[in-house]
């Protein structure tokens, strides 16, 4: 799986290529979801609206925001659990 980093110009590009992730994910067999559920957590999660509230309205560092995306996103997905660290 080749890793792309984008802007995206609308929701409705972010929802396609998170459509796609998900298309990728759920060929891993890890998924405890449906590639359309799983895609649209992922949308969810992957708002600037979510970064702008934690990391510039409230001073988290931005390694911060990504261990709570990564836990956010790795359970309900998958089912596996990690260890938060602060």
């Amino acid at each position: 799986m080749e890793t792309v980093y984008k802007t995206f110009t609308t929701r409705e590009e972010a929802r396609t290529a998170m459509q796609l992730f998900a298309a990728d994910l759920a060929e891993t067999g890890q998924l405890r979801v449906s590639a359309t559920v799983a895609r649209d957590v992922l949308w969810t999660y992957h708002a600037p609206e979510l970064y702008q509230l934690l990391v510039l309205g409230r001073d988290w560092s931005a390694a911060r925001y990504g261990d709570f995306i990564t836990h956010a996103l790795t359970h309900p997905l998958t089912g596996a659990l990690l260890e938060h660290r602060e």
